[in-house]
């Protein structure tokens, strides 16, 4: 398929058209659950509005055919004429799926093989006779009103409210009149910037804050020009507004790619001209743009105080109607380059930018200034990520080499200027690793923001009423991990809808609330991440779980009478266990929460499930907030080193005055009367081959779950952020270690992966 689009407008028109499609998804499911918040409406409106009008400049015609319609139907809602349903937000839900679809043949030029005819059928054929029914109730209502009012009075007292309310409706349309004749005309003028490639997308964005802001009295280009796609730099309006001027100028002026907006007789110029091609706009701008400029060439060292005001005094030789502009001047006199100059004036649009739409003064601190972004590839990302992993390394070993230098030559000059340069460079490793890591930090609302489409899907599946509480969706994680932790959550919220959440009538009988209600979270804790699912179901059923896990051979009968909730609870993550009783296309086929918890042990993370029967269940997943970069506490066994990532770590306690003991044919021992499983790395791995006793000295006590083990090692060598480094597909997986880091000394460390490490353990 061929559209009218370029390369350079391909970008634009996807990320644009993503934002509105996230948009009508997300205010659709809102829309249900709220259907009297009129800017909800609105916004829905004009997103299908703006995706109707970038298709039509294109030349998609179906995209445009679709979208007309669910533009009309969101109008008939905001005319009263059509009522909220159901049965309407499945319609648009289904049809937001189609326009994605379409946007996507612009994308891969390949044709989607939606049926658009059909479901432009479909929708018509239901906004018809929805709409008539609707007004024949209406009618109803009124008709049975005024018999009703006309019924209790005499003939003679009707005959003269039909007459008052004439000359009310005639004296209201008067006034109307009048009002619109008077001095609340707004005159706009915006001009668009040059150097856009998408003008024609920015004038028709304009177009829709206009229609929106009130009636339009005059519009230059026409409605028609605009609508054709035609590329426009000028655009000039007259509007009667219906909103407030500051909201009118904030809606414009949030339209990327504006040079200068005339409004009413204030002129906003968001630009400083940097050649004498066009003078006329040069000579609208303020004289305090050319002090902007100025303060922040100073503020930022560019120029000095004494260099500045010899380059004004220059300015002012010449005629006002022919003078340079400041950053011409700079120029040529050779003090600046014109990249500089115009890295500059960028930075002062967006400073007075930000003083519009704040209705303050952003220019008084460089601190204040808009964030400037650059679309980069990821491949870039994680290439730096990597050298800024090598080189946390060599500050590693750089840190090994002084501790050298200074045990050998203490008191040396020389070893306290290497102290210095060590400590320097460390610090700028530190904030090199912060300011990567925060490139690479995204929100995870880019996971959680599809989840209320699907919960509310999933709920009128098994029929229930369930909502979805959202927190914390603001909170940022490494992109790593947000690409990961996409599947084990869908695992986790489809076994709230289809286990958790009991129907409507059995929670009524329970004395709850009809509708359910699942709460999805995120926090920081730690220099972690803690993501939890909660329901307010009917919690785990703990002798169903016991059953199946018989039934499966997972555990003996014997083994189920004397197991405790919590080690009960646990066997949810055993491979093929299911209570369901029958098998949906939501759940029940027993897969799903051993690969939840693998997926996210394979993270180095960990999931915690609490339950109470009757009241619901809560699961916690615990993550590191990287995965290139892993803090972990160095121990070692024989010559080998072993990294145990420290999100796992819970404590670490000397073996000196505990003593061993044996429950079940395995060591264990007793740490403040509580009983934790002992891995004794050397024969785990075959480390030694003598069969003696050995004098180990350290016990590390790791979590995993609701499993605590402790790992038995000789030395602890200390805490240290490692690099992470894979196998990769010679080496291939090795059970009980996830990948391996190489150390300051050029030591190799394997990292451990503790869930591997205690299967592998109990196979031993």
């Amino acid at each position: 398929m061929v559209f009218d689009i370029s390369e350079d407008e391909l970008p634009i028109f996807q990320a644009e058209t993503e934002d509105h499609l996230t948009t009508l998804e997300d205010g659709l499911v809102r829309l249900e659950q709220d259907d009297r918040d009129p800017e909800l409406l609105q916004a829905l409106f004009r997103s299908a509005h703006t995706i109707k009008g970038t298709a039509g400049m294109i030349g998609h015609k179906r995209l445009v055919e679709i979208t007309h319609v669910l533009e009309n139907a969101f109008d008939a809602v905001r005319k009263s004429q059509l009522p909220i349903s159901t049965n309407l937000i499945d319609l648009c839900l289904d049809t937001v799926d189609i326009l994605r679809s379409l946007r996507d043949e612009v994308i891969t030029s390949e044709t989607s093989a939606c049926d658009v005819p059909q479901m432009i059928e479909s929708f018509k054929t239901f906004l018809e006779s929805t709409m008539d029914s609707t007004r024949e109730q209406k009618s109803k209502v009124e008709e049975d009103s005024k018999n009703k009012t006309q019924g209790e009075m005499p003939v003679e007292k009707v005959s003269e409210i039909k007459q008052a309310e004439k000359i009310k409706s005639k004296k209201v349309t008067t006034e109307l009149s009048d009002s619109k004749n008077a001095n609340n005309e707004l005159h706009i003028e915006v001009d668009i910037s040059s150097t856009s490639v998408a003008s024609a997308a920015r004038a028709f964005q304009i177009l829709m804050v206009l229609q929106s802001a009130g009636e339009i009295i005059d519009l230059i280009p026409t409605q028609k020009t605009i609508e054709s796609a035609a590329a426009v730099g000028h655009l000039s309006a007259r509007i009667i507004p219906s909103k407030s001027e500051e909201k009118i100028k904030k809606e414009i002026l949030d339209v990327p790619e504006i040079d200068r907006l005339v409004f009413k007789n204030e002129v906003i110029s968001l630009v400083e001209a940097t050649s004498g091609g066009n003078s006329t706009k040069a000579a609208t701008q303020p004289e305090f743009e050319v002090s902007r400029l100025g303060e922040y060439l100073l503020s930022k060292n560019f120029i000095t105080a004494e260099e500045l005001k010899t380059v004004l005094d220059k300015q002012k030789t010449y005629p006002p109607d022919s003078a340079p502009l400041l950053g011409q001047l700079l120029v040529s006199m050779g003090l600046l380059t014109q990249s500089v100059v115009d890295h500059a004036i960028e930075e002062t649009m967006n400073q007075k930018r930000t003083a519009i739409l704040t209705g303050g003064d952003s220019t008084k601190s460089g601190d204040h200034l808009i964030d400037r972004t650059v679309r980069t590839s990821v491949e870039r990302l994680d290439a730096l990520m990597n050298l800024v992993g090598e080189l946390i390394t060599d500050r590693n070993r750089l840190i090994k080499i002084h501790s050298a230098f200074e045990r050998d030559f203490r008191g040396n000059e020389n070893t306290n200027t290497l102290s210095e340069a060590v400590v320097h460079i460390g610090r700028i490793t530190d904030q090199l690793q912060e300011e990567v890591m925060h490139i690479r930090m995204l929100p995870v609302a880019n996971v959680f923001k599809k989840f209320p489409r699907m919960v509310r899907d999933m709920a009128q599946k098994v029929g229930k009423e369930i909502d979805l509480v959202i927190r914390g969706q603001e909170t940022e994680l490494d992109r790593s991990v947000i690409e990961e932790i996409n599947d084990p959550l869908i695992h986790l919220i489809r076994n709230s809808v289809d286990h958790g959440i009991e129907s409507p009538e059995k929670r009524l009988e329970n004395g709850k609330e009809k509708r359910g209600t699942i709460i999805l979270s995120a926090r920081h804790d730690q220099g972690r991440i803690v993501i939890t699912v909660e329901d307010d179901g009917g919690g785990i059923n703990i002798d169903k779980i016991k059953a199946a896990s018989v039934r499966k051979g997972v555990i003996t009968q014997a083994e189920a009478d004397g197991m405790s909730d919590d080690k009960a609870i646990d066997l949810i993550f055993e491979s093929g266990l299911s209570t369901a009783a029958k098998v949906t296309d939501i759940s029940g086929r027993g897969v799903g929460m051993d690969i939840v918890r693998s997926n996210i042990e394979r993270l180095n993370g960990s999931i915690l499930v609490d339950s109470v029967a009757g009241k619901g269940s809560q699961f916690q997943i615990i993550l590191p907030l990287t995965l290139a970069i892993v803090p972990t506490l160095l121990v070692k066994v024989r010559e080998s080193v072993f990294a145990i990532p420290l999100v796992t770590v819970v404590e670490t306690q000397k073996l000196i005055d505990q003593k061993f003991q044996t429950v079940n044919g395995k060591s264990v021992v007793v740490l403040r009367e509580k009983i934790i499983p002992l891995i004794n790395l050397a024969e785990v791995f075959d480390l030694t081959s003598d069969k003696h006793e050995t004098n180990f000295s350290y016990v590390v006590v790791v979590r995993t779950s609701k499993q605590e083990v402790g790992i038995v090692v000789e030395h602890l060598v200390g805490e240290e952020e490692v690099v992470v480094k894979s196998f990769g597909h010679v080496i291939g997986e090795i059970q009980g270690v996830s990948s391996a880091a190489i150390l300051g000394d050029g030591q190799i460390a394997l990292i451990v992966d503790v869930q591997g490490l205690i299967k592998l353990s109990a196979n031993h």
